[in-house]
């Protein structure tokens, strides 16, 4: 069985960078976009849009739902709800989440999907 990556499913593209230091400080002239040998990927696609790639410095799960092609992300972070609907708003707007989603979660006040062992009805 072949296995995918999240790469198969967005077509990202991918750089080399022969000496890295940090995000901030890698100069412009050191990447090059590549087919091969690559050891960077990068948000921009081949149709000059944007598909997040992130580098979360926390712990975090993403973990399949029944909806398939459909994940929940688990963030070890806590943060106040001011901020997570800042947050919440944003994603909404990038198509990130569903607005019925973000909306549920302003009436709420919270977010909440099923568990993993927990089948949508169909």
């Amino acid at each position: 069985m072949a296995t995918t990556s999240v790469c198969d499913f967005v077509r990202r593209t991918f750089w080399r960078i022969e000496k890295f230091v940090n995000y901030r400080d890698e100069r412009e002239e050191e990447r090059f976009q590549v087919n091969q040998r690559a050891n960077l990927v990068s948000s921009l696609t081949e149709n000059g849009l944007h598909a997040p790639v992130l580098d979360l410095d926390v712990p975090a799960y993403l973990i399949p739902s029944s909806t398939p092609g459909h994940s929940h992300l688990y963030i070890d972070v806590e943060i106040p709800w001011s901020v997570y609907r800042k947050l919440l708003r944003a994603l909404a707007r990038a198509g990130i989440i569903e607005d019925d989603f973000y909306k549920g979660a302003l009436d709420r006040e919270q977010t909440m999907v099923r568990p993993p062992w927990v089948k949508k009805e169909e």
